[in-house]
């Protein structure tokens, strides 16, 4: 199911991470103590079909989450070239509907939005195609920063996209 409306968006930065110039080393993570941000926008967020969810969690050594997660990195870099918007102008998360359902959200990163994922959601069919095409064509096999995993888990050691589940969860739609 594919969805669109007004969201808000409460980013709270706990910590940063110190990464060695050129060779990307984590250098330690440090913690910060900040207020959190609210941000009211308009989002568009995407739920895998129920058969789809079944199909991945009975197949081994597929990550359903990580798969999100890989999906959420492409439609953060291919969303602003369909609908004409910089990088930084729309912002995804993986996060958990009021259903419990886990979704992907992709929102405009500006109060009250700017109309990108108005925009994103009557195009999402071909950005779809576009994303699935993008990561069954690379050559790696368990994801790079070409495809599914952004570079910043690189440096970050964050938790790994996983590109199987993300061609699966594509595939099914």
């Amino acid at each position: 199911a594919v969805r669109s409306g007004k969201v808000q968006v409460t980013r709270k930065m706990v910590g940063f991470a110190r990464i060695q110039f050129y060779t990307l080393e984590n250098l330690g993570t440090h913690p910060l103590e900040l207020p959190e941000q609210q941000l009211e926008t308009v989002a568009l967020w995407f739920v895998p079909p129920a058969s789809v969810i079944d199909t991945i969690k009975q197949r081994h050594g597929l990550n359903y989450h990580g798969g999100l997660e890989g999906i959420k990195s492409v439609l953060e870099s291919t969303l602003p070239l369909h609908v004409m918007a910089e990088r930084q102008s729309i912002r995804g998360k993986v996060h958990a509907t009021e259903r419990g359902e886990d979704a992907i959200f992709l929102y405009d990163a500006y109060p009250g939005g700017l109309g990108y994922a108005d925009k994103g959601y009557e195009l999402l069919d071909e950005i779809m195609l576009h994303t699935f095409k993008l990561i069954s064509e690379c050559d790696c096999d368990d994801g790079c920063p070409s495809c599914v995993r952004p570079a910043h888990t690189l440096m970050t050691g964050c938790s790994q996209p996983d590109k199987g589940a993300a061609l699966s969860i594509l595939d099914g739609v």
